[in-house]
């Protein structure tokens, strides 16, 4: 069953967000790359930074919410082919 909540960019109020340049630079440039990956530990900011980018943004995207719970090769491919057929 697809969750479609994990299929969605999280959206974020725009007035209680600090501005992250470095890290929207450097995911700019990583748009000259085939991939970019963000990790970071948990509590670090990773969706608030990439929401807060892609909503600056005009490319197009698909979102994947996942968790431990998902840890799956058919629930990964089974969300992957529903973002990919909503976006």
């Amino acid at each position: 069953m697809i969750l479609s909540t994990k299929l969605h960019i999280p959206q974020m109020r725009r007035d209680d967000l600090v501005e992250r340049t470095a890290i929207t630079e450097l995911l700019n440039k990583g748009l000259q790359r085939k991939f970019t990956s963000l990790t970071a530990p948990g509590g670090y900011g990773k969706t608030t930074a990439l929401s807060q980018w892609l909503q600056q943004s005009a490319i197009p995207t698909v979102w994947i919410s996942l968790g431990p719970q998902d840890n799956d090769l058919i629930v990964f491919w089974s969300y992957t082919i529903a973002a990919i057929n909503l976006g």
